[in-house]
């Protein structure tokens, strides 16, 4: 076993002890996704993980560090966003499709997870649905470049720049 799995795998077991004994009652779920769970790991990876709050003081859990020079990030997304992440809103997608859960407060909070994760499957097998999804960013994409002035300054147009090509980027990822 290398040193960064032994290290990856002491701070999911850190994660799991920390719900169970200081947020059992505020934590639905903590799922992991990424590369820990995918079996792409390097020397560098990180453990992707974050967690869905059942309660305001469950966003206390969030935190970030660094072990031996590579950074760790356990945040909070609520189940609102995970649900716009299944409608194809944002281009988070292994967040909902390809995750590990190694929480559960009750079996109500998995089966709703299971039934966003449905939603995703059935969004992105829906082609008609995923064009519209589509033609609305390079719309969206084409409304920000008509936002570029003629003696605009740098910054501005590499601003309006990053944003398009972040709003292009989700639409390859649906295709």
């Amino acid at each position: 076993m290398t040193k960064r799995k032994e290290i990856n795998d002491k701070v999911v077991e850190w994660i799991i002890n920390k719900v169970k004994t200081e947020y059992a009652d505020d934590v639905s779920l903590v799922l992991l996704y990424g590369s820990y769970i995918n079996g792409t790991a390097n020397s560098k990876s990180d453990v992707d993980c974050y967690y869905i709050p059942k309660t305001e003081h469950g966003y206390h859990l969030a935190t970030g560090f660094i072990i031996d020079g590579v950074g760790y990030d356990l945040f909070p997304i609520s189940w609102e966003r995970i649900t716009q992440i299944a409608d194809l809103q944002e281009c988070l997608l292994p967040l909902v499709g390809d995750v590990q859960v190694i929480y559960c407060g009750n079996s109500r909070d998995l089966e709703r997870f299971k039934e966003i994760q449905s939603r995703l499957h059935s969004n992105l097998a829906n082609d008609e649905y995923v064009k519209a999804i589509a033609r609305k960013r390079c719309e969206d994409a084409n409304t920000m470049c008509e936002q570029i002035r003629p003696g605009g300054s740098l910054s501005e147009i590499r601003k309006i720049a990053g944003h398009v090509i972040m709003t292009l980027a989700e639409q390859k990822k649906l295709e």
